[in-house]
């Protein structure tokens, strides 16, 4: 599915989201991971490939536990006299979906863990940072997943990475627009 919206303005926009698990799924840790792996500045692999060689000049992206299953989302900004859009298309949706048959690096995997779990140790230096997130956990179905989510993303390993992008970052799973 791909959608073209066509608007005045000096900046396009190219995005491509994925369907992927509930927050409380044991998989989503292991799509978070993957997110963060893609999106990370200045390691990610959108920044490298897309950043660092001009093609776009702003990149987001990442996805955000729900009940129900969400989105895995990434979003890339590109000048209107900048590289065609078609080819920021293709590049995107080419460096995103070579994960599920290349994988990635344990280095990577351990890089984002940590900044994950950093993360969350200074939010819990912060009261209404915990209030917040055993909330958001709880609106999921049980505040314990707030704990359960830290215990699985200790344990994700490249190959659970690879293994969840083959299954959710698909061309049959994704909407692109433009």
């Amino acid at each position: 599915r791909s959608v073209t919206l066509k608007r005045v303005g000096d900046i396009n926009l190219v995005a491509v989201s994925y369907h992927v698990p509930a927050g409380p799924h044991p998989d989503y840790a292991a799509v978070d991971a993957l997110g963060y792996i893609l999106a990370i500045e200045p390691a990610g692999r959108l920044y490298k490939s897309m950043i660092e060689t001009k093609k776009v000049t702003a990149m987001y992206g990442g996805s955000s536990p729900q009940h129900d299953p969400g989105l895995l989302t990434m979003l890339v900004e590109v000048p209107k006299k900048g590289t065609p859009l078609p080819e920021v298309r293709e590049l995107l949706l080419s460096e995103i979906e070579k994960i599920g048959q290349e994988g990635v690096s344990q280095e990577e995997v351990d890089r984002v863990k940590r900044q994950i779990l950093q993360q969350r140790e200074r939010s819990l230096a912060n009261s209404t940072q915990i209030a917040l997130g055993l909330s958001e956990w709880a609106a999921q179905g049980d505040w314990r997943l707030f704990f359960i989510y830290r215990d699985r993303i200790e344990k994700v390993t490249a190959a659970d990475v690879k293994r969840v992008a083959a299954s959710y970052l698909r061309p049959n799973n994704r909407i692109v627009g433009i």
